[in-house]
């Protein structure tokens, strides 16, 4: 016997596979293991459940509880369920398979109205009050095609949703379109199979149009195969995003908005993403397409592999403010694509308040950060206690910070942040922070660079820290290059600090060290050919020196020591080694997966979801990822007693403070 689902189950005319199973109007609520005989129109008069073949439509604006599997692997599955009113909710354990055989969702229908014979089945959720799936860790739910690899979907159609749909003709279903608001919907603990198709409408959960402070929660989900999990285009509302995994996702962006930063606000917390042989070539986890609203994204992970390189966040337009990035960890394998980031994102104009900080990233060609703002108000974004590793772009910097001012300043300070360069290519030019103006601005971009450490580890005439890029327009303006701690381990490597404004148009703070100039108390150590420094032809009137004391000098507090940094060969996934693992980056990964899991149930492998104190790297209740940024840095941590004191602010040169430690450890050892 086969019938729908009873959202509103839809009986079908002779020649369907199924029948088309009604939910009851008015305000009636069913539980579908004793609503036996509540459907109509289902194959028997109604006098059973939806099964194999069937459509489930729930019309009442009362709640259909769905506490039992509906269709079964071996007997094909349900065909779409169709939610045109009222709440549907999911119980835990519940499996629901789907009749899907291939990859068309829309068949002889629309978007907003699948025909009977589309090959791809899935929920429509025309309009309600709310859809939930309520797995918990011990009793997921599951949503997948018979077949274990045909998509399945879930759609919102926006301003032309389908409601009324009783009978099929000519794989038509009936009823009207009409514009139906957005609803909360929300999935906790469930397990998602080839979720979305290449398709208008149905990349994933496909949310479109008419939303007012509604909210989309995924928590504790796993998503294996999927095209895409949400694709929004909602103008108002918020993303909860969760402690979920994905993996293998075949389209480039798992989580899109494509409104403007007046669109949904996001929360993304706690996810892994994974991708594999089916990921496209570049992607990111999360993706504005025309700027993200206020976002939380914090304790992501993402691994891409050779072939398929995800950053974790791109803004293409600008943030709203109050964004919050941090302790998150991006880990490309080698080689990935050229020029992909970790993060790359506009500030808005006017944004004081967001941060981007704690940070991790790591592997291939694409370990940088793309920071882009344009505006005529201040913009001052803080990039602090980052760890970046592993840089094989060629002419590009782990760091970029790109921008300019029609009236006003832009100012970009960049705190505390450890740079590694490993680039064995002696054809790239890979450079540690490249800060410069992008365009025909008024006003060039301030930059400050306080307290870093930039390690050319193995590479080939690259720079270390680059002020200004080599154009007319590409230059700084008042900016600082302060306590900052640069080695090279390459003989013909390029200069560490540059003025790199060939056209002398950059300027320094004056008022930023002693004896009027804007670079001072820096180390330098295993300059190559090209020097420590790279003066331009106005380095002695900009402020980058007087003009007769060069750098490295004394007078401008600087040094030519070896810092004697603690442990230079630390890598991000080597931190699994403290979690008891084996050091690589795949059981590292799958560790952080786990986590989707929940504690308890197999999930939250090795600690991941707990926090770490541990003094020999400085961790206080710490997570996971602040834990590995925290081991991370302390191998960054000077050891030469003339370093510990040396900044420009009685601190430690470089991005690890040490100053106060180092003479507790001095006093103890002579005492």
């Amino acid at each position: 016997m086969r019938k729908l689902i009873g959202f509103l189950l839809l009986a079908a005319p002779a020649w369907a596979s199924g029948f088309v199973c009604l939910g009851p109007t008015g305000s009636s609520s069913l539980t579908l293991s004793t609503s036996a005989g509540s459907w109509t129109q289902c194959e028997g008069g109604g006098t059973g459940i939806p099964a194999d073949g069937d459509w489930v439509i729930w019309r009442s604006t009362g709640t259909l509880t769905i506490n039992q599997n509906l269709g079964t692997v071996g007997g094909g599955g349900v065909n779409d369920i169709r939610q045109e009113n009222g709440t549907i909710t999911v119980s835990a354990g519940v499996t629901i398979v789907f009749n899907s055989t291939g990859t068309n969702p829309v068949g002889s229908g629309t978007a907003a109205n699948p025909g009977a014979d589309s090959t791809s089945k899935g929920i429509l959720l025309s309009n309600g009050t709310a859809f939930n799936v309520s797995g918990t860790a011990a009793s997921r739910a599951v949503l997948t095609a018979a077949n274990g690899t045909s998509p399945i979907w879930m759609a919102h159609s926006g301003d032309s949703t389908w409601t009324g749909c009783t009978t099929f003709t000519a794989n038509v279903c009936n009823g009207s379109s009409a514009s139906h608001n957005q609803y909360p919907v929300t999935f906790a603990y469930a397990d998602f199979y080839v979720l979305g198709t290449n398709t208008s409408g149905f990349y994933g959960l496909y949310w479109a149009n008419f939303g007012t402070n509604v909210a989309v929660s995924f928590d504790h989900c796993q998503f294996f195969n999927p095209f895409q999990v949400i694709y929004d285009t909602a103008n108002t509302g918020s993303i909860s995003f969760t402690n979920n995994y994905i993996s293998n996702p075949s389209g480039a962006y798992p989580l899109e908005t494509t409104r403007s930063n007046t669109g949904p606000s996001a929360t993304v917390t706690g996810n892994t993403l994974i991708t594999g042989a089916a990921s496209a070539a570049a992607g990111a986890l999360y993706y504005c397409l025309q700027g993200c609203g206020s976002t939380d994204y914090e304790q992501n992970a993402v691994s891409s592999t050779a072939t398929a390189s995800y950053s974790g966040l791109i803004s293409t337009t600008n943030f709203s403010n109050n964004n919050t990035i941090k302790n998150a960890y991006d880990q490309f394998a080698e080689p990935s694509s050229q020029g992909q980031y970790c993060t790359s994102f506009w500030v808005s104009t006017g944004d004081t308040t967001s941060s981007y900080t704690k940070n991790v990233c790591g592997g291939g060609s694409a370990v940088q950060l793309h920071i882009i703002a344009t505006g005529s108000l201040a913009v001052n974004p803080t990039l602090s206690w980052i760890s970046q590793w592993k840089h094989n772009a060629p002419s590009q910097g782990q760091f970029i910070t790109y921008g300019g001012a029609t009236t006003g300043t832009q100012t970009f300070s960049l705190l505390n942040n450890v740079l590694v360069v490993e680039d064995a290519d002696s054809s790239n030019f890979p450079i540690s922070f490249l800060g410069f103006t992008g365009g025909a601005f008024v006003n060039f971009i301030v930059v400050n660079l306080d307290h870093n450490t930039a390690i050319q580890a193995a590479s080939n005439g690259g720079q270390g820290l680059q002020m200004g890029e080599d154009t007319t327009a590409g230059a700084v303006a008042s900016s600082r290059v302060r306590s900052n701690l640069v080695l090279n381990g390459a003989a013909n490597g390029g200069s560490q600090i540059m003025d790199g404004n060939s056209s002398g148009l950059n300027t320094f703070n004056t008022s930023a060290c002693s004896n009027s100039v804007g670079v001072c108390n820096n180390l330098t150590y295993g300059a190559g050919t090209n020097g420590a420094y790279h003066r331009s032809s106005a380095s002695g009137v900009n402020g980058f020196d007087n003009n007769v004391q060069l750098h490295p000098n004394a007078l401008y507090g600087d040094l030519a020591v070896n810092p004697m940094l603690a442990a230079t060969g630390r890598r991000p996934c080597g931190f699994g080694v403290v979690l008891g693992l084996d050091g690589t980056c795949g059981t590292l990964f799958a560790a952080l997966a786990s986590r989707a899991l929940g504690a308890g149930t197999g999930g939250c492998a090795n600690g991941v979801c707990g926090t770490f104190t541990d003094g020999g790297y400085g961790a206080s209740s710490a997570n996971v990822f602040e834990a590995m940024r925290l081991w991370l840095f302390k191998g960054a941590t000077p050891q030469n007693p003339q370093v510990w004191c040396a900044g420009s602010d009685g601190e430690a040169m470089g991005a690890v403070p040490f100053c106060k430690q180092g003479k507790v450890f001095l006093a103890a050892a002579f005492q």
